[in-house]
């Protein structure tokens, strides 16, 4: 994804199918196991790298980039 590129959206209900349809086939599976097919299907990259989003996790900014104390 390039520099300043959106993330990719799904549709509702879409990672609902793909983890249904994971799950008729292989059984059992863990969280991980089923969001690394959802970005299978989606071509979206399953390296484990962080991707830069601008916010992450102990920052000190919410979500909605609101300064938290």
């Amino acid at each position: 994804m390039g520099a300043g590129a959106k993330p990719s959206s799904f549709k509702k209900g879409e990672i609902a199918d793909i983890c249904t349809r994971h799950l008729d086939v292989e059984g059992e599976m863990t969280t991980r196991e089923l969001a690394e097919r959802v970005m299978v299907e989606r071509d979206l990259d399953i390296s484990g790298k962080p991707r830069q989003t601008g916010w992450h996790i102990g920052s000190k900014r919410s979500r909605t980039g609101v300064k938290t104390a």
